[in-house]
Protein backbone atom coordinates (compact mmCIF):
# COMPACT_ATOMS: atom_id res chain seq x y z
CA UNK A 1 0.00 0.00 0.00
CA UNK A 2 2.82 2.37 0.91
CA UNK A 3 4.55 1.74 -2.42
CA UNK A 4 1.29 2.31 -4.28
CA UNK A 5 0.78 5.60 -2.42
CA UNK A 6 4.34 6.69 -3.21
CA UNK A 7 3.71 6.00 -6.90
CA UNK A 8 0.55 8.12 -6.88
CA UNK A 9 2.33 10.90 -4.94
CA UNK A 10 5.24 10.89 -7.39
CA UNK A 11 2.87 11.17 -10.35
CA UNK A 12 1.32 14.30 -8.82
CA UNK A 13 4.27 15.86 -7.02
CA UNK A 14 6.99 15.01 -9.52
CA UNK A 15 10.42 15.90 -8.18
CA UNK A 16 8.83 18.21 -5.61
CA UNK A 17 10.20 21.52 -4.38
CA UNK A 18 13.60 20.93 -2.78
CA UNK A 19 14.84 23.16 0.03
CA UNK A 20 18.35 23.54 -1.38
CA UNK A 21 17.24 24.33 -4.94
CA UNK A 22 16.60 28.06 -4.94
CA UNK A 23 18.23 31.26 -6.16
CA UNK A 24 18.36 34.78 -4.74
CA UNK A 25 18.57 37.79 -7.04
CA UNK A 26 19.01 41.37 -5.84
CA UNK A 27 18.25 43.63 -8.80
CA UNK A 28 20.70 46.36 -7.80
CA UNK A 29 22.49 47.83 -4.84
CA UNK A 30 21.85 51.58 -4.48
CA UNK A 31 24.91 53.81 -4.31
CA UNK A 32 28.37 52.53 -5.16
CA UNK A 33 29.17 49.28 -3.34
CA UNK A 34 32.20 47.22 -4.29
CA UNK A 35 30.48 43.80 -4.14
CA UNK A 36 28.73 42.61 -7.34
CA UNK A 37 25.14 41.44 -6.89
CA UNK A 38 26.10 38.04 -8.35
CA UNK A 39 28.39 37.43 -5.38
CA UNK A 40 25.48 38.14 -3.05
CA UNK A 41 23.42 35.40 -4.73
CA UNK A 42 26.18 32.84 -4.24
CA UNK A 43 26.80 33.80 -0.61
CA UNK A 44 23.10 33.48 0.30
CA UNK A 45 22.70 30.33 2.42
CA UNK A 46 18.96 30.56 3.02
CA UNK A 47 15.89 32.61 2.13
CA UNK A 48 12.16 32.60 2.87
CA UNK A 49 9.05 32.43 0.72
CA UNK A 50 6.35 34.69 2.22
CA UNK A 51 3.07 33.57 3.69
CA UNK A 52 -0.30 35.32 3.70
CA UNK A 53 -3.05 35.65 6.31
CA UNK A 54 -6.74 36.52 6.03
CA UNK A 55 -7.82 38.52 9.07
CA UNK A 56 -11.33 38.27 10.47
CA UNK A 57 -13.73 40.58 12.30
CA UNK A 58 -16.00 39.22 15.09
CA UNK A 59 -19.70 39.60 14.37
CA UNK A 60 -22.17 39.01 17.21
CA UNK A 61 -25.32 37.17 16.15
CA UNK A 62 -27.90 35.76 18.58
CA UNK A 63 -25.34 35.28 21.32
CA UNK A 64 -22.75 33.71 19.02
CA UNK A 65 -19.53 35.22 17.72
CA UNK A 66 -19.11 34.63 14.00
CA UNK A 67 -15.79 35.43 12.36
CA UNK A 68 -16.35 37.49 9.19
CA UNK A 69 -13.59 37.67 6.52
CA UNK A 70 -11.73 40.99 6.50
CA UNK A 71 -8.39 42.11 5.05
CA UNK A 72 -5.50 40.04 3.71
CA UNK A 73 -2.17 40.60 5.48
CA UNK A 74 1.41 39.58 4.88
CA UNK A 75 4.41 40.13 7.08
CA UNK A 76 6.16 42.80 4.96
CA UNK A 77 9.51 41.59 6.28
CA UNK A 78 11.65 38.64 5.25
CA UNK A 79 15.06 37.29 6.20
CA UNK A 80 18.08 36.22 4.20
CA UNK A 81 20.90 34.19 5.72
CA UNK A 82 24.43 34.62 4.35
CA UNK A 83 27.79 32.93 4.75
CA UNK A 84 30.35 35.33 6.22
CA UNK A 85 33.49 36.07 4.18
CA UNK A 86 36.78 36.39 6.00
CA UNK A 87 36.92 40.18 5.53
CA UNK A 88 33.19 40.71 6.36
CA UNK A 89 32.69 42.74 3.15
CA UNK A 90 29.05 41.88 2.47
CA UNK A 91 27.95 42.18 6.11
CA UNK A 92 29.55 45.63 6.36
CA UNK A 93 27.84 46.60 3.10
CA UNK A 94 24.41 45.77 4.57
CA UNK A 95 25.26 47.72 7.73
CA UNK A 96 26.42 50.70 5.66
CA UNK A 97 23.19 50.46 3.64
CA UNK A 98 21.17 50.76 6.86
CA UNK A 99 23.37 53.64 7.99
CA UNK A 100 22.61 55.48 4.74
CA UNK A 101 19.02 56.10 5.85
CA UNK A 102 20.13 58.01 8.98
CA UNK A 103 22.13 61.21 8.67
CA UNK A 104 22.08 62.09 12.36
CA UNK A 105 25.38 60.39 13.14
CA UNK A 106 28.22 58.59 11.40
CA UNK A 107 29.16 54.93 11.33
CA UNK A 108 31.24 53.67 14.21
CA UNK A 109 33.63 51.92 11.82
CA UNK A 110 35.24 52.91 8.49
CA UNK A 111 32.83 50.58 6.68
CA UNK A 112 33.18 49.42 3.08
CA UNK A 113 35.35 52.36 2.07
CA UNK A 114 37.16 55.29 3.66
CA UNK A 115 35.36 58.60 3.88
CA UNK A 116 36.02 61.27 1.31
CA UNK A 117 35.57 64.01 3.92
CA UNK A 118 38.47 65.80 5.56
CA UNK A 119 37.77 64.70 9.11
CA UNK A 120 40.73 63.68 11.18
CA UNK A 121 39.20 60.61 12.83
CA UNK A 122 38.34 58.06 10.12
CA UNK A 123 36.80 55.67 12.66
CA UNK A 124 33.80 58.01 13.04
CA UNK A 125 33.24 59.28 9.50
CA UNK A 126 31.26 56.41 7.97
CA UNK A 127 32.03 54.96 4.55
CA UNK A 128 32.00 56.03 0.92
CA UNK A 129 29.00 53.77 0.32
CA UNK A 130 27.03 55.30 3.20
CA UNK A 131 27.80 58.80 1.99
CA UNK A 132 26.78 57.95 -1.58
CA UNK A 133 23.42 56.67 -0.31
CA UNK A 134 22.84 59.88 1.62
CA UNK A 135 23.38 61.91 -1.54
CA UNK A 136 20.46 60.18 -3.29
CA UNK A 137 17.41 62.40 -3.71
CA UNK A 138 14.88 60.24 -1.86
CA UNK A 139 14.54 57.16 0.32
CA UNK A 140 12.87 55.42 -2.63
CA UNK A 141 16.21 55.52 -4.51
CA UNK A 142 17.81 53.65 -1.59
CA UNK A 143 15.46 50.69 -2.11
CA UNK A 144 15.67 47.79 -4.54
CA UNK A 145 13.86 44.68 -5.81
CA UNK A 146 14.67 41.23 -4.40
CA UNK A 147 13.66 37.98 -6.09
CA UNK A 148 13.68 34.50 -4.54
CA UNK A 149 13.08 31.71 -7.06
CA UNK A 150 12.38 27.99 -6.70
CA UNK A 151 14.53 25.95 -9.10
CA UNK A 152 13.77 22.63 -10.72
CA UNK A 153 15.51 19.39 -9.71
CA UNK A 154 18.20 19.78 -12.37
CA UNK A 155 19.00 23.38 -11.40
CA UNK A 156 18.20 24.54 -14.91
CA UNK A 157 15.00 26.60 -14.73
CA UNK A 158 12.95 28.69 -12.36
CA UNK A 159 9.61 27.11 -11.47
CA UNK A 160 8.22 29.82 -9.18
CA UNK A 161 9.48 33.26 -8.21
CA UNK A 162 8.54 35.64 -5.41
CA UNK A 163 9.36 39.27 -6.20
CA UNK A 164 9.66 41.67 -3.26
CA UNK A 165 9.35 45.35 -4.22
CA UNK A 166 10.83 48.44 -2.53
CA UNK A 167 13.17 46.44 -0.31
CA UNK A 168 15.78 47.73 2.10
CA UNK A 169 17.59 46.16 5.07
CA UNK A 170 16.38 47.01 8.56
CA UNK A 171 18.51 44.70 10.66
CA UNK A 172 21.74 42.69 10.63
CA UNK A 173 22.06 39.94 13.21
CA UNK A 174 24.85 39.53 15.74
CA UNK A 175 27.64 37.03 15.12
CA UNK A 176 29.05 34.83 17.86
CA UNK A 177 32.54 33.40 17.49
CA UNK A 178 33.23 30.13 19.28
CA UNK A 179 36.57 28.32 19.55
CA UNK A 180 34.84 25.01 20.32
CA UNK A 181 33.71 24.64 16.70
CA UNK A 182 36.97 24.61 14.78
CA UNK A 183 36.38 25.06 11.05
CA UNK A 184 32.72 26.09 11.38
CA UNK A 185 31.68 28.69 8.82
CA UNK A 186 30.09 31.78 10.34
CA UNK A 187 26.66 32.97 9.23
CA UNK A 188 24.45 35.99 9.81
CA UNK A 189 20.91 37.06 8.99
CA UNK A 190 19.69 40.25 7.32
CA UNK A 191 16.08 41.39 7.80
CA UNK A 192 14.51 43.22 4.86
CA UNK A 193 11.31 45.26 4.71
CA UNK A 194 9.22 45.48 1.52
CA UNK A 195 6.06 47.27 0.37
CA UNK A 196 4.38 44.49 -1.65
CA UNK A 197 5.17 41.31 -3.55
CA UNK A 198 4.29 39.53 -6.78
CA UNK A 199 4.30 35.76 -7.26
CA UNK A 200 5.17 34.34 -10.68
CA UNK A 201 4.95 30.75 -11.86
CA UNK A 202 7.67 30.70 -14.48
CA UNK A 203 7.97 28.17 -17.29
CA UNK A 204 11.29 27.39 -18.91
CA UNK A 205 12.98 30.54 -17.63
CA UNK A 206 16.64 29.85 -16.93
CA UNK A 207 18.43 31.49 -14.04
CA UNK A 208 21.82 33.20 -14.14
CA UNK A 209 23.92 30.37 -12.73
CA UNK A 210 22.12 27.46 -14.45
CA UNK A 211 24.27 24.34 -14.68
CA UNK A 212 25.26 23.13 -18.13
CA UNK A 213 26.63 19.80 -19.30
Amino acid sequence: MAKHFQTILASILGDGARAAKYMLNIARIPGTPKIPTGNISVLCKGATFPGKTLTTVPFEYKGRTIQVPSHVKYGQTFELTFYLEENHDLRILFMDWIQGFDESYESYYPGSGQSSTNKSNDINVGSVFTESLRKLKSDFEKMTTVKVAQLDFDLQNKTAEYIYHNCYPTGVSDITVDSSQVGALLEYTVTFTYSHLIVKQTKGEKYDFAQTN
